[in-house]
Parts: C-alpha cells; sequence; structure tokens
C-alpha cells in the first residue's frame, strides 16, 4: 500500500509508519507538511505577497516585454528584425508578407514584413554588389557563406578566388541586373581553358538563385482562400489556375485591366475557353 519512494523525504520505511501506529493518509498529511516548511525559504517568490496581487515577484533583469496589444508587440517585433545579425526565426500558420508591422503607415512599404526581409537578405549578400565586392569588409562576408550553405565549396579555396576577383576589372558595358554583372565573371577562363573561379561561380549562383523565403507560396494560398468560397468548395485545379493566373496578371497591370494589350490571339483562346472547360 505505501511505496517506498513516498518515504524518501524523511527518511523512513513502511514498517516505520505502522510502528507509529499512523494511517497512509495521516503520514502523507505530515509528509506535505514537512516539504512546506522545508521549503517555505526558498519558494519566497510564490509563498509571499506580490505586487498587483502577482502570483510572481517583479523581476527588473528579464528581458521579457509586457504589450497591452498587437500594435506595440508588431512594432517591437519590427525593431527586432531590423537589428537581427545572422537569423531571422518565423513560426506562423498563416501570415501574410503583406502585413504593417508598424502602423500607420507613415513611412512607405519599409516596415511591411516582405521588405523587411528583402532588406536584411540585401544586407547579408551586399559584397555582391559591383559597389561593395572590392571593400575590405567583403572578405569576411565571402568566408561566412560556405558555412551556411552547404554546396560543398571550400572556404579557404573561396577566399583566395574572391582575393584575386577583387583585382579584376569589371564589364565594360553598363549592366544594371546583378545575374549579368556576375556572369561576366562566370565566363572567365584561365589559361588551360577551365573556369578561373570554379567555387565562386558555384557559391554565387547558389546564392543568387536562393529563395528568401516562403513569400510567393504564402502568397497564392492566400489568393486561393480569397477565390475558393463556401460556394465554390468544388472549383476544380484548373479553373483555380486560371483564375489565379488572370489575378496576378491584374496586379502585374496595377489592377487596372484597360493596360492589358489585347491581341488577335488572345481574342482566339477567349473564344475557345468555354469548350475547353467544359
Amino acid at each position: 500500500m505505501c511505496g517506498g519512494s513516498s518515504f524518501d523525504v524523511l527518511g523512513v520505511t513502511p514498517s516505520d509508519v505502522e510502528e507509529l501506529g499512523l494511517t497512509f493518509a495521516t503520514f502523507q498529511y505530515q509528509q506535505f507538511l514537512f516539504r512546506i516548511n522545508k521549503d517555505k525559504f526558498r519558494s519566497h517568490d510564490f509563498t509571499h505577497p506580490n505586487r498587483f496581487g502577482s502570483f510572481a515577484p517583479l523581476r527588473p533583469s528579464s528581458r521579457a516585454q509586457w504589450f497591452v496589444d498587437g500594435a506595440p508587440y508588431m512594432a517591437a517585433v519590427a525593431d527586432a528584425m531590423e537589428t537581427a545579425q545572422e537569423e531571422i526565426f518565423i513560426a506562423d500558420w498563416w501570415l501574410s508578407p503583406e502585413i504593417y508591422l508598424k502602423r500607420p503607415i507613415v513611412e512607405g512599404h519599409r516596415w511591411r514584413l516582405d521588405c523587411i526581409l528583402k532588406r536584411k537578405a540585401v544586407k547579408a549578400l551586399r559584397f555582391l554588389s559591383p559597389i561593395n565586392m572590392k571593400d575590405s569588409r567583403s572578405i569576411a562576408d565571402i568566408a561566412a557563406v560556405p558555412r551556411e550553405i552547404s554546396i560543398g565549396a571550400s572556404s579557404d579555396v573561396t577566399q583566395a578566388e574572391w582575393l584575386l576577383l577583387q583585382t579584376e576589372n569589371g564589364p565594360c558595358e553598363d549592366i544594371t541586373r546583378i545575374d549579368h554583372f556576375w556572369s561576366h565573371y562566370f565566363g572567365l577562363v584561365n589559361e588551360r581553358g577551365d573556369s578561373k573561379y570554379p567555387e565562386l561561380t558555384k557559391l554565387i549562383k547558389a546564392m543568387l538563385t536562393l529563395s528568401p523565403g516562403s513569400t510567393d507560396v504564402e502568397h497564392g494560398f492566400s489568393c486561393s482562400g480569397r477565390i475558393i468560397g463556401e460556394d465554390q468548395a468544388l472549383m476544380s485545379e484548373r479553373v483555380l489556375d486560371a483564375r489565379l493566373m488572370v489575378y496576378g496578371t491584374l496586379r502585374l497591370y496595377g489592377g487596372k485591366p484597360e493596360r492589358f494589350v489585347i491581341t488577335k490571339e488572345l481574342l482566339n483562346l477567349a473564344r475557345s475557353a468555354r469548350s475547353r472547360y467544359l
């Protein structure tokens, strides 16, 4: 009836309890009082009155912060993202990338979630900019990338190639696209006809094709959710894809269908659309 572990705190056995003439319930009660008296000095925070009747005392050294509602919380999240140095973790089920974390909106799109993430991503890869690639700090930035992107690139070889690349002359023509700028260096060869910067080529191609997140996917889910209502739950996948394509095209033209150029081919496709979706 009496488990041995129940008596560990007092150092007695079930036979000791029987010799004392105590019932098991009585012993449990006494054991409970013993624990309370033993720990009351160590549990001062929870056994004495606290400010405002709280269950715990004020902890001035805590990094936690109290928020009354969502507005100051979102603003604090935006400031935390802005000061992030290495990583930003976001856990959410249905998060819109177009949410404004600071309101009212007085600085354009600066505090929109996707713009914050884009700004941080661009800052982390600033050495890819033609303006910053020859900066002395870029060698430290490029050295850290192979550790973050698992594509088999050597950090030492990458740094050596980067130092050599900094001595190269850039493209002669005026290039505005970053991928076109780097394709100039991808095409450089050594005296044997091999790629002059094989590790950098592999690494920079990987960086230029990295997705900054699942923003596009999340946006697609949001659009699909708005299109498929309760009365349209049986909509086929082809019809949904078509409506998403129309929605995306309208956004491309600023939501103004009159800007869209209607061609003869488009008119022919419209005439045959009904027969293809039946």
